[in-house]
């Protein structure tokens, strides 16, 4: 175990942090823990500090962080952190898993929505059109007994796989590994085994690896299914993305995750430099999956149970492979 370590907490909300922050002061290994609310204070506090639980850490930070042995991040996103030079500095990275099963319900939701056309439908009728022709081509699309794919099996692949299992669909994961893996029927290392998938989910990290994985021709060989990111949006080259809704690749995207963001919350900005938000076949979402008090409170606590089994130097504690980027 650990002793007389300082804790350094970057902004806490007190509402998610206040109870797991209260728990530390009878951790025996816990020297003292300092808060702080402001970029400046948090400089201020970061050279005695050998662990810091922060949703945010800049790269001039890691100068004056000269005690720091260790960053807990409350959520799982961690391609905006400097991780090689945290690294070099011999600073371990921890995230949180703790909100994956409710963005694999968010996933979940964007499957049903675009496959059962539920928001085009609501657009159409309020405008008093009905979509009720007899003929197919109005259809909605059923996951029940669908074929579909899931590029990631990790914490959000696997929870999602879970939750897919009451409609007895067939499920292929793709991973890096290629094991085989609960709630997955097939799991490969190659995109080629998404062909012919009804239905194709992306729940992938961030990295030089999963960027621009999706091109132009992969987009091309999976033609007909439905697309939906949970991820990151740069998995899929944005160009090719809106070719191949044009022109009738994909039967639709749904996604949570975007290529713009707002810079403040009041700005208005469309999520795509590409008109993605006025397809028919599009459903789209502020990138809200983790939006909730249970999966805010679930993250949270996973950073604070990583910080405590790192406190009692659990082995079994894996930190990010700032490597991988993951």
């Amino acid at each position: 175990m650990k002793s007389n370590k300082t804790i350094l907490l970057n902004n806490p909300d007190p509402e998610f942090w206040d109870t797991p922050t209260r728990s530390l002061h009878n951790n025996r290994a816990v020297g003292a823990i300092v808060t702080a609310s402001s970029k400046e204070e948090f400089e201020s506090l970061l050279p005695q500090a050998h662990a810091v639980v922060s949703g945010r850490f800049q790269e001039q930070y890691i100068a004056r962080a000269t005690n720091m042995e260790a960053l807990f991040v409350p959520f799982s996103g961690v391609n905006r952190f400097p991780l090689m030079s945290l690294q070099q500095a011999k600073v371990h990275v921890y995230n949180s898993h703790g909100a994956a099963q409710y963005v694999a319900e968010r996933a979940l939701a964007l499957m049903l929505n675009l496959g059962g056309r539920v928001s085009s439908g609501d657009i159409a009728l309020s405008a008093g059109i009905w979509h009720r022709r007899a003929d197919s081509s109005m259809f909605w699309q059923s996951i029940r007994n669908a074929t579909i794919g899931i590029v990631g099996t990790g914490a959000i692949g696997s929870a999602l796989a879970a939750l897919l299992a009451p409609f007895h669909s067939r499920i292929i994961g793709v991973n890096r590994s290629g094991r085989a893996q609960q709630g997955f029927d097939v799991v490969s290392t190659s995109l080629d085994a998404l062909k012919g998938c009804e239905i194709i989910v992306i729940a992938l990290p961030s990295t030089t690896e999963t960027t621009a994985l999706f091109t132009a021709e992969l987009l091309e060989s999976i033609a007909g299914a439905l697309l939906v990111n949970v991820g990151r949006a740069d998995a899929i080259v944005e160009k090719d993305l809106y070719a191949a809704l044009t022109k009738g690749w994909l039967s639709g995207y749904a996604s949570d995750v975007h290529y713009q963001y707002p810079n403040s919350f009041d700005q208005c900005r469309l999520p795509s430099a590409y008109p993605l938000h006025e397809l028919d076949n599009v459903v789209l979402t502020p990138h809200t999956a983790s939006h909730t008090i249970a999966a805010r409170q679930a993250n949270v606590s996973g950073a604070f149970d990583n910080l405590t089994r790192w406190l009692a130097s659990d082995s079994s504690l894996e930190p990010v492979n700032c490597g991988r980027e993951y």
